[in-house]
């Protein structure tokens, strides 16, 4: 048995003094914002955190497909815009 879809990750940093407030956002993620990945091919997202620094994962098929529907998304463009505001 292999696997099809690939993966990927990225290291971010949360700004000093924000770990509560990105916590709190972060852990009411909307089930909206869920479906929104799986419909443009996102699945096994995930964000493991050790102190200021975020390790995210997810797995996809096509990722220039799944950057574009994200893109193009408004529920993604409402979560996106949650997070940049502060």
């Amino acid at each position: 048995m292999g696997f099809d879809a690939s993966h990927y990750t990225w290291v971010l940093e949360v700004r000093p003094g924000y770990q509560d407030e990105y916590k709190e956002r972060y852990d009411e993620i909307w089930p909206e914002m869920f479906d929104a990945s799986l419909r443009t091919g996102v699945r096994n997202y995930g964000v493991f955190r050790g102190g200021l620094t975020l390790l995210d994962y997810f797995e996809t098929d096509d990722l220039k497909a799944a950057r574009i529907a994200l893109t193009n998304d408004p529920i993604n463009a409402n979560w996106e815009d949650r997070f940049l505001r502060s």
